[in-house]
Formats: C-alpha cells, structure tokens, sequence
C-alpha cells in the first residue's frame, strides 16, 4: 500500500468491515468483524458514541470507538494497519473522537491500552493522557494488564 496520500476520517460504515478485516483485524473473521461495527455503529445512533474509519488510498485502515458512560467518555479499540502507523493517523482520530466529546459535552476522556504495548502508551501520554488505574483483562491470550489513562477536556 502506498503511503503517499492523506488519511480521511469519516464515521464508520458497515462496508469498511471487509477492509478493517483484513488491514486492521485479520485475526477475526469477517463475520465478527462486521458484528463489532454493528455493535459500535449501534451506540452511535443511540447518541451514545461515535466510530470513525481512517481512509487512505482508497481503503480503511484505521477505527476508533468513542462511548459515551454519562459524562466520562471512553475512546476504545483503537488501532492502525501496522504498515502506516507512526504517520499520525492514530492521533489524528483521538483528535476527532475528543472533539466529538467536547461537543457531547463530555468533560473526562479515558483510554486503555496493553502494558505490553509501550507504542501506544507513549501516544496517549503524548497527547496529555496521564495513567490512572490498571486493571487485568483478557483479550484472549489469558490475563494481562492494561493501563487506563485520562484527559480532562473542554
């Protein structure tokens, strides 16, 4: 995949599946993958979040969820296909997702990622996340903890 074009972030259609799928998700089937957008795309039109895609070069190859928990919102399932990130793609959605939060009138943003995955945690940090709490959940390869970082926004 070329890199030479600018992401473009729109909110999240049920036909990015196939691409997210196999950029972002190979792991999973189509068929999970589409359920997971369902789901995503569901608290959306319930005014309870926002999902966004990243597009580039015609493809989506990034998403991001942001659910609203009363007045803490909860930006989750972040990622960028491995091959683009580090171009500023995943900070380009939080970016979006915030905006929508601030709009929302949300006014404290959490974000999770794995202790394992020191990229992320670096991102988050930089974008003025500070680590708040840990806890040990299971994403399917047996417990491991995962840091929970906030931001206060307006």
């Amino acid at each position: 995949m070329r890199s030479d074009d600018t992401a473009v972030l729109h909110p999240t259609e049920d036909a990015d599946a196939v691409d997210l799928q196999h950029y972002c998700w190979s792991e999973r089937s189509l068929e999970q993958v589409q359920e997971f957008i369902t789901r995503c795309r569901r608290f959306m039109l319930q005014d309870r979040g926002y999902v966004i895609t990243a597009h580039k070069n015609g493809h989506a190859i990034g998403f991001g969820n942001l659910i609203q928990w009363f007045r803490v919102g909860e930006i989750s399932d972040l990622i960028v296909t491995p091959a683009l990130q580090g171009q500023g793609i995943g900070s380009a959605m939080i970016h979006r997702l915030t905006d929508e939060a601030v709009k929302r009138g949300i006014h404290k943003l959490e974000i999770g990622a794995a202790q394992s995955n020191p990229r992320a945690l670096a991102l988050y940090e930089r974008l003025g996340f500070i680590p708040d709490h840990e806890v040990e959940l299971d994403f399917g390869n047996g417990l491991e903890p995962v840091i929970y970082l906030v931001k206060m926004v307006r």
